[in-house]
């Protein structure tokens, strides 16, 4: 059809892209993260994580990472050099997804590698359609004023006027009792003076799993959602030092503080590396009804 890609083109490429380039007369360069460390210089792991925290709109965490790469090998390979030019600027990758281009752009610049009126390393095709989305992404969309929640937030303020403060009593409950369950596990839980937490969420020291967002990706692996987060203790060498982990969706689901024991025992062997997805669906599965909503 016109304006479509074949489907049966699609699935070639899917499956060797690197013999569709060849053959278009494009050269392919085979590059990781941990190559040229002379060139880590120009674009720390550090910013690579801050870049990978900015993507959050991604859903699959593989589509962040891969972003969060392109973004860090086309900076470091610039060897600092900047230019309003795109051809002058040598490295630069092209997107048909506006937000990416945008946010990756807006973090470069918010991290000093790179002057806002410079290429950024990731461009729209359209530069029309990138110019309208940069409004809508900021402040749109990562200041939290798109008007589109405004109905959602509404219903959500109703279900609070009536119910919030039973639903965060359980969430603080449950958030104390999954964080001491985990502890008993052998999973370390970041203290401070006042013990795991009085909020709805709490923080694992990630170190023993290889970082946060290594953690995060174990877990996600088996079912369960958290995200790498930052704590005051010692660094994580290329990760987050912590693992954050929260209750509000567990509690507006039917979860209470009796069914913290055995979601940390799945919680614990998940990130020891043993598949239990399986379990956690079938666990699930027992959890209905939302809860604290008319």
């Amino acid at each position: 059809m016109r304006n479509e890609v074949i489907r049966d083109f699609v699935v070639q490429v899917n499956a060797d892209p690197e013999s569709i380039l060849s053959s278009m007369g494009i050269g392919v360069t085979h590059r990781t993260l941990d190559q040229t460390p002379s060139e880590h210089q120009y674009f720390s792991k550090e910013y690579w994580t801050e870049i990978y925290g900015a993507l959050f709109f991604q859903q699959s965490l593989d589509a962040r990472e891969h972003d969060a790469d392109v973004t860090t090998l086309v900076m470091r390979q610039r060897h600092g050099n900047e230019d309003r030019d795109i051809f002058r600027s040598r490295f630069v990758v092209a997107t048909r997804n506006g937000l990416v281009a945008q946010l990756t752009k807006r973090k470069c610049i918010d991290l000093g590698a790179m002057s806002p009126s410079m290429t950024p390393p990731i461009v729209h095709r359209d530069a029309e359609i990138a110019k309208r989305l940069d409004a809508i992404a900021f402040p749109g969309m990562t200041a939290n004023f798109d008007a589109a929640k405004t109905a959602a937030l509404a219903l959500t303020m109703l279900d609070w006027r009536e119910f919030g403060q039973a639903c965060a009593t359980e969430m603080i409950a449950a958030s104390q009792a999954l964080a001491r369950a985990l502890e008993a596990e052998g999973v370390p839980v970041f203290a401070g003076a006042k013990g795991f937490t009085n909020s709805h969420q709490f923080a694992v020291l990630a170190e023993p799993f290889g970082g946060g967002q290594a953690a995060s990706k174990k877990l996600r692996q088996n079912g369960f959602l958290a995200c790498g987060i930052g704590l005051p203790v010692a660094m994580v060498d290329g990760d987050m030092n912590g693992l954050r982990i929260g209750t509000p969706e567990l509690v507006r689901r039917g979860m209470t503080t009796a069914d913290m024991a055995p979601l940390a025992a799945l919680i614990a062997r998940a990130l020891r590396g043993e598949p239990v997805g399986d379990e956690v669906a079938s666990w699930r599965r027992g959890f209905k009804k939302l809860c604290f909503v008319h």
